[in-house]
């Protein structure tokens, strides 16, 4: 290598110029500096580039420079040489290999170096170790590409959405979920393939994602597969909409459907009989204690049962264990059809079985449930070895706000052992008091039926009178119960009863074949005479066959159907299935009324949706017309809607002048009441007209005013 060696001046002193020291500069540099001759062969290797190389200074001055490099991977390091070796003015990052086999990646700058003449001399590269940069360069790809793999590999899934819901990255678990390829995924609607039930929580949670950024919010929901089955996921959604790289909320989702479907089996185990699948005795407990909090906080009765079969151990001692089994599986569905809807029946251990009776009117009540228990679920005989006749005794506790439930268990349990102590096959009522109204009930019972049987039953008939001339326009049947040792007993007192065991059949269908029959007396007798009947129904009497009664009745009997109104009380009235039926009996004429309206549930919105001609105002407010202004302005609501929806109004309980004047201000057009005249019985071959013409003065006045003007 040639080199022009001039003497550059430092600075003056002792008269004599000084060498610049360019050695010791080039050792005491950070960067690796390598000379070449124009041959290519090594001249100077500083101590930087030499451990860049990993071979000693000395050993490379004097080798051609292409040969040293050999030591790196070759391609790029025979270019840098050869650079070097042409005397290119260039720069490159390369990746060597250092003598010791391990990496190193280079900054290399090449120049060349001229002599005096400005001929090229040889060629100078100054090297700069980059390693760091680039061993930290790939480390932050390889990351990457871990933590992609580890995402994209995943078992949970991930989502990208908008804030608006739209899914913009997901990744191929979600396949697995959904049941559908990622590319039909990306770019639909998150909530889109939500279960409709959860939607509005999943709008909520992501609303709230996005208005707090960095905060993860769990919401746990179902999700609908391709095949319109659905999976429950548990998710956290996490606004990274501050992040400039993201900008989207990330929801991270788990399939946590095998774990709900195993706790659910275990909180069933847990809280069921192993041998009929029934609530066992904590399921049990638990029900009761949430039924005496609703007890409590809206009033009435929580009945306990206890039922326990009887000598039900003899079953197993003459046809064995396994056919005892049978028996205590095949109790529950029978139980179980004797109950209400909101009602429990629980296995409490060996043959003992619980009721839960909410919401129950009286102890008398729970007396007859249990009652009717007996004689369904045990009548039929139990299938071991052709027929097993099973008795059971029942024994019942009622409880009020205040009562527990270890109480009330407590003492169902030991009245079914008293049951039992007896003989069995009855029912006992712990409260003493009770028990005689119990067994009131089963006396009036046995009593109603009896009357049916002997035609004990009288039909009373109350006057509806025009409030504008005073005149009688029609009537309304109303049974008595004309009891030989009591005298007359009020409807009041027997037709829930009546209702309740089915006696309502008998007992209305003689109502209104008396009142039909006394109808068409008076369309005999005066033909041209708009004359109306009106009977009370009770919802037992309506639906299917029964309802078909009525019109057999009238067609048999040759009565007007257009003179008949069907009167039922507005409580019954909004069910569907007695809906229908007085739909179809005003097909063929039968007018409808509701029956002491305001008492009940549909309240005037609902009037017009209801199939009536008449609305019969309760007394209770007739009562307050005149003296109350709430009853006042209530009655003429009522009157207002009804004119307004063409309907009659008849105002029922009318008992002074002051209210009848009053009706009469407000436009109403019927009333019925004992100012008029109370329920009067006709007597044999009296005519109804002259009956109730002659009302207030008639000798059935009398006997009829101390009983209920129901």
């Amino acid at each position: 290598m040639v080199t022009t060696t001039r003497s550059v001046t430092f600075g003056r002193g002792q008269g004599r110029d000084r060498p610049v020291p360019y050695r010791q500069i080039a050792e005491t540099t950070r960067q690796g500096i390598w000379t070449v001759d124009a041959d290519g062969v090594t001249t100077f290797v500083n101590g930087r580039a030499a451990d860049m190389v990993g071979v000693p200074a000395a050993e490379l001055v004097g080798r051609p420079a292409a040969r040293c490099a050999l030591f790196g991977s070759p391609e790029p390091a025979v270019a840098a040489a050869t650079d070097v070796l042409a005397g290119a003015l260039g720069h490159q990052e390369l990746h060597a290999r250092r003598a010791d086999g391990t990496d190193v990646w280079l900054e290399v700058a090449t120049s060349p170096l001229l002599d005096d003449d400005g001929a090229f001399a040889g060629g100078l590269a100054t090297i700069t170790d980059v390693s760091g940069r680039f061993r930290g360069e790939l480390e932050v790809a390889d990351h990457e590409t871990w933590l992609r793999a580890i995402v994209q590999h995943a078992f949970d899934v991930v989502a990208a959405v908008t804030p608006d819901g739209i899914i913009t990255f997901v990744t191929p678990a979600a396949e697995r979920l959904f049941n559908r390829d990622t590319a039909r995924l990306e770019g639909a609607r998150l909530f889109d393939l939500i279960y409709t039930d959860d939607q509005e929580r999943a709008r909520r949670t992501l609303a709230r994602a996005v208005s707090e950024p960095g905060r993860s919010v769990p919401i746990d929901l179902r999700v609908v597969r391709d095949d319109g089955s659905f999976r429950w996921v548990e998710a956290v959604a996490t606004s990274l909409l501050d992040e400039p790289a993201v900008r989207r909320v990330i929801v991270h989702g788990r399939d946590v459907t095998g774990n709900r479907l195993a706790t659910a089996r275990l909180n069933y185990v847990a809280m069921h009989d192993p041998l009929t699948g029934l609530p066992n005795d904590a399921l049990v407990r638990d029900r009761l204690t949430h039924a005496l909090a609703r007890c409590a906080r809206s009033g009435g009765l929580v009945a306990v049962c206890f039922v326990g079969l009887d000598r039900f151990t003899l079953v197993n001692d003459i046809h064995g264990h396994a056919a005892g089994d049978r028996i205590l599986t095949e109790v529950g569905p029978r139980l179980r059809a004797c109950l209400r809807a909101g009602d429990t029946v629980g296995r409490f251990g060996g043959d003992s079985y619980t009721l839960v009776l909410e919401s129950v009117a009286s102890a008398a009540e729970a007396y007859h449930f249990a009652q009717r228990v007996l004689a369904e679920a045990f009548a039929t005989p139990f299938d071991v070895d052709g027929s097993t006749h099973l008795s059971a005794s029942i024994g019942i506790a009622v409880g009020t706000q205040g009562s527990t439930v270890d109480r009330l268990l407590s003492n169902a349990d030991a009245t079914m052992h008293a049951a039992k102590r007896k003989g069995g096959g009855r029912v006992e009522i712990y409260e003493h008091g009770l028990r005689a109204a119990a067994a009131a009930r089963m006396n009036l019972e046995t009593g109603l039926r009896r009357a049916i049987d002997e035609d004990q039953f009288a039909v009373a008939y109350q006057p509806v009178v025009s409030v504008a001339d005073g005149n009688v326009v029609g009537a309304e049947a109303l049974v008595r119960w004309m009891h030989p040792d009591h005298g007359i007993i009020s409807p009041l007192t027997f037709i829930p009863l009546a209702e309740e065991t089915g006696l309502i059949e008998p007992i209305g269908a003689l109502v209104f074949e008396r009142a039909c029959a006394q109808l068409h007396h008076v369309q005999l007798a005066e033909p041209a005479l708009a004359f109306a009947m009106s009977v009370n129904v009770s919802p037992v009497q309506l639906g299917g066959h029964r309802t078909a009664e009525f019109l057999h009745t009238v067609e048999r009997l040759g009565v007007d159907p257009t003179s008949l109104v069907l009167e039922i009380t507005e409580s019954h009235l909004v069910h569907q299935g007695v809906m229908a039926s007085l739909v179809w009996l005003r097909s063929h004429g039968i007018k409808v009324a509701v029956d002491d309206f305001g008492t009940g549930y549909s309240s005037l919105s609902c009037l017009k949706q209801l199939p009536v001609d008449i609305v019969k105002i309760d007394r209770s407010f007739v009562a307050g017309l005149g003296t109350g202004l709430h009853d006042t302005a209530i009655v003429h609501a009522i009157i207002s809607m009804a004119e307004a929806l063409g309907l009659t109004v008849v105002a029922e309980g009318v008992e002074t002048g002051q209210q009848l004047e009053t009706l009469a201000s407000l436009g109403c057009s019927l009333y019925q009441g004992f100012l008029f005249g109370p329920p009067v019985i006709p007597a044999v071959g009296e005519s109804l007209l002259a009956c109730l013409a002659g009302a207030p003065a008639s000798g059935n006045i009398s006997r009829m005013a101390t009983a209920s003007p129901a």
